[in-house]
């Protein structure tokens, strides 16, 4: 396909989401109550207990290399050399933990709500993006463009991705009987989605190959596959609720308060006061609101966990 082809093809796609979403807008005014579906908090929740049990399944296959220092890239802040005596054997299973997510996080999460569900270049990730410039607003204090939480926009945003979701399910000829009880029969959007999981596989079976010294388990490739699939799809079913539904992710060196939202692993539950991260093992998932009378209530449905800067 040319260059001249594949813009005539997104501008398509454009022109038949814009068309849906207006249609849509001058419905939603109309719209009752029965067609409204709460957000099931335990199927989010599970889904990232999923992820947590890949992830330690895939460090089994990364083998610590006997050289103590990585590459820069690989560990930017010096996390393995800074606490190798504080968290001894388990300091390996938690870089191998922040690696991952990061990946992730860069893969799927670069943009809020679903639209970095394509990456942050490329064709899908144009077409996201239109849809994004549509329904977000400038904020003038952060720079920044932040979708409104109000009934009309959650309605027209899940109406989007659950046509991508759509797309993606009927689309695909591994998927449980659940999510293929769901297709549409339309492969179109489909394609945006397996060629990032595509391109995020690589880039973490590369890392961790790295990380291993090139000495990565002949297994670790399917279980990245899987583990990253999984991880795609889970943000994108996110991007279908209309209640705000995120991962929210902390950086190194950043201030938290622990307790419900953040822990330290290394502490455990319970633990509180103020902390620095020195590495985020996994992000939280949250809720805000749910997306038709109810736009404030925060809601954790599953707490992250970090290691602590130790002074």
């Amino acid at each position: 396909m040319t260059i001249i082809e594949k813009d005539k093809e997104i501008n398509r796609t454009k022109a038949s989401l814009q068309a849906q979403i207006a249609e849509l807008q001058k419905r939603i005014a109309s719209y009752g109550e029965s067609g409204f579906r709460f957000v099931i908090d335990d199927k989010f929740r599970d889904k990232m207990e999923v992820a947590e049990q890949m992830i330690s399944k895939l460090v089994s296959y990364v083998t610590r290399p006997s050289f103590q220092h990585l590459a820069l890239d690989l560990d930017p802040t010096g996390f393995l050399q800074r606490n190798q005596h504080h968290l001894g054997n388990r300091i390996w299973i938690k870089f191998i933990f922040g690696v991952c997510w990061e990946v992730l996080r860069r893969g799927f999460f670069s943009s809020p709500l679903g639209f970095g569900i394509f990456g942050a270049e490329g064709d899908g990730f144009v077409l996201l993006d239109h849809i994004h410039q549509i329904l977000a607003v400038h904020d003038a204090t952060t720079s920044k463009l932040e979708i409104l939480n109000d009934k009309q926009t959650n309605e027209v945003r899940g109406f989007l991705f659950e046509q991508i979701w759509g797309d993606v399910i009927s689309a695909s000829t591994a998927m449980s009987p659940e999510y293929q009880s769901n297709a549409s029969g339309n492969k179109g959007l489909s394609i945006y989605l397996d060629r990032r999981i595509d391109v995020v596989a690589d880039e973490l079976v590369s890392v961790l190959s790295r990380c291993s010294g090139n000495n990565l388990d002949s297994r670790a490739p399917a279980q990245v596959r899987e583990l990253v699939r999984h991880i795609g799809l889970l943000g994108l079913e996110m991007a279908t609720q209309r209640a705000h539904l995120t991962l929210e992710f902390r950086a190194h060196g950043e201030d938290i308060q622990q307790g419900t939202v953040f822990m330290d692993e290394t502490v455990g539950e319970g633990a509180s006061g103020a902390a620095c991260v020195d590495l985020l093992t996994e992000p939280a998932v949250t809720r805000l609101g749910n997306g038709r009378n109810d736009f404030t209530e925060y809601k954790v449905l599953r707490p992250g966990t970090f290691v602590a800067m130790r002074s």
